[in-house]
């Protein structure tokens, strides 16, 4: 559900690409997620050095954004859809003192978008040494869908800013069709995915 265990489990198999020096880039996918281009077109990531990622302010965004953060949850790892964890999650939030801040980043500070997304070897080694340079990710538990927010505010707040393109390269209908949102795709999909860039699909 896209908790603290979620993003866990992305920073062990970003450290097990890195083990290997050959790896210069790195596509963050879904097990949904599929390529829509040939081997030979991935050589675009050759000596690219942008972060292809959704990324936006969220001081913009509306409360419901904010109070994902402000107000949290009791733990970001449970599914708060479930009757039981919603209830303690409203009870943690008026308990919980309002926060405009995630970990040492402030409201103006703070991006958001999918956690799919596709950067160079030296940004997902600044992400990794973020992690280990101090406890940081104990301020990210009580968040609710943590990994929205993780890599764009880290990487937002960095030198590689400039670096990073609001495209994350994915093809995805956010339409509710096919029983699902975003919609599982079918062959209606095949001319539209084909006059788009993006190197992957989701669903």
């Amino acid at each position: 559900m896209g908790g603290l265990g979620h993003i866990l489990a992305i920073l062990e198999l970003l450290k097990l690409a890195l083990k290997d020096e050959k790896v210069e880039y790195i596509h963050i996918v879904s097990g949904q997620d599929i390529p829509t281009k040939s081997v030979e077109d991935f050589d675009y990531f050759k000596n690219n050095q942008n972060i292809y990622m959704q990324f936006e302010g969220v001081k913009n965004k509306n409360r419901y954004f904010k109070n994902r953060y402000r107000k949290g949850v009791l733990f970001s790892n449970l599914d708060s859809r479930q009757p039981l964890n919603h209830l303690l999650n409203i009870i943690y939030g008026i308990l919980h003192k309002k926060n405009k801040r995630i970990d040492k980043y402030n409201e103006n500070q703070i991006y958001i978008g999918l956690v799919w997304c596709s950067m160079p070897r030296n940004a997902a080694n600044y992400v990794l040494k973020y992690v280990s340079s101090r406890n940081a990710l104990r301020n990210w538990r009580h968040i609710n869908i943590p990994e929205e927010f993780f890599f764009q505010t880290v990487l937002g707040n960095s030198h590689f800013r400039k670096q990073i393109i609001n495209n994350n390269l994915r093809y995805v209908d956010w339409q509710y069709r096919n029983g699902s949102i975003p919609a599982y795709l079918d062959d209606t999909d095949y001319l539209k995915i084909k006059k788009t860039k993006c190197f992957f699909l989701g669903k």
